[in-house]
């Protein structure tokens, strides 16, 4: 089982980085910045621009085009628990 404070922890410090315009919300840009970022970290292969949007479509939602913060830790969730 994954540890809820490492998740919020590491969505934190992954969210903070990658929010550049600081609007609390990522759009795709800002998504696959973090997104390569999580990737090298773990040591995961790059995704296809085809596994890039479904990973931001899957976790937008809300379907408004961006993803914030707790949309960002199911991802992370997943990742930490991988």
């Amino acid at each position: 089982m994954v540890d809820q404070a490492r998740v919020a922890e590491v969505t934190k410090g992954i969210f903070t980085f990658a929010d550049t315009d600081g609007s609390g919300a990522l759009d795709r840009e800002e998504f696959k910045t973090a997104l390569g970022k999580m990737i090298a970290e773990h040591g995961m292969s790059p995704l296809t621009d085809e596994q890039f949007d479904q990973e931001f479509t899957g976790l937008d939602v809300d379907g408004n085009g961006l993803i914030d913060e707790n949309e960002l830790q199911a991802l992370v969730a997943r990742l930490l628990s991988a």
